[in-house]
């Protein structure tokens, strides 16, 4: 499986709530860091977050364009969805990946809002 296509496919089993399915893009020891979390430093954390903690109900993540190398990755689109009190959500987003064996091992995402 080629980088994009891990990607475009994670993205697949989030927004179709397939949590389990993120074992085959996510290494067990990947770190992901996201705006407003302290990092998730390993699959069951990244599965714990998906679970429990992740503030959205529903939603599809619309990728414009992935860009790749040999180990590294990026991704830019939006997500529009709904939280789980039911507000409307449209969010800007990039990431930033390592991926290493076909696995995702670093992973980085940012969004679209002024911060400074």
């Amino acid at each position: 499986m080629s980088h994009a296509e891990i990607i475009v496919r994670m993205f697949a089993a989030i927004d179709n709530r397939r949590w389990d399915a993120l074992a085959e893009f996510f290494g067990a020891d990947a770190i992901y860091e996201r705006p407003g979390y302290a990092p998730l430093r390993s699959l069951d954390d990244i599965l714990m977050f998906y679970q429990r903690d992740r503030i959205i109900k529903q939603g599809t993540h619309r990728i414009e364009r992935v860009v790749c190398d040999d180990e590294a990755a990026c991704c830019w689109g939006s997500f529009e969805g709904k939280s789980k009190s039911d507000e409307r959500l449209h969010e800007q987003f990039a990431d930033v990946y390592r991926i290493t064996k076909g696995k995702i091992v670093y992973r980085q995402t940012f969004f679209y809002r002024a911060a400074i």
